[in-house]
């Protein structure tokens, strides 16, 4: 068992870390979220780059975001006044964009198997609507962190090491 100093230290240093991050949590819709990055608003970093999800994941989410579930939550990092780095999010955020892009055509839906074969454009204006309007969660830093510390927390959400993504 830890003596008392060193619990004490530990919470202290927990503390001094917690208290720099200063963030904020905002609420907005998928086809805004999606235009935010088309429009560079949101962008993606390179270390970021080598994951690729599976036709099945992507199916899932657009499947869940018709049934109105909702999104886990993105994080980003305020980069300047204009711009927000994505630390996660990255494969929801650009699936999304696709199927708005009518890129993805849905298939082997298990719960909305009627909706196979379907792209983004074949579904009735009030579905689209619907999609459209969905809530998105987004964690936003408000400080522009050092890269290493960008790095440290994307690692850190997604479970990988420093290793995995050099």
């Amino acid at each position: 068992m830890m003596n008392l100093d060193a619990v004490e230290q530990a919470g202290e240093q927990i503390w001094q870390t917690r208290k720099k991050m200063n963030y904020t949590t905002l609420g907005l819709t998928v086809a805004y979220t999606v235009q935010m990055l088309r429009d560079g608003e949101i962008y993606i970093p390179e270390y970021q780059g080598h994951i690729v999800w599976s036709d099945k994941k992507r199916m899932r989410l657009i499947e869940s975001v018709l049934l109105g579930l909702p999104i886990s939550e993105f994080f980003a990092v305020k980069i300047d006044e204009e711009k927000w780095e994505l630390l996660d999010g990255v494969q929801r955020l650009t699936t999304l964009d696709a199927f708005l892009n009518n890129d993805i055509q849905l298939k082997n839906l298990e719960r909305l198997s009627k909706c196979n074969g379907f792209r983004f454009s074949d579904f009735s204006a009030l579905e689209q609507g619907k999609f459209e309007s969905r809530g998105t969660r987004v964690v936003l830093l408000l400080e522009n962190l050092r890269l290493e510390t960008r790095l440290d927390l994307f690692m850190g959400i997604n479970g990988l090491d420093k290793q995995a993504t050099l």
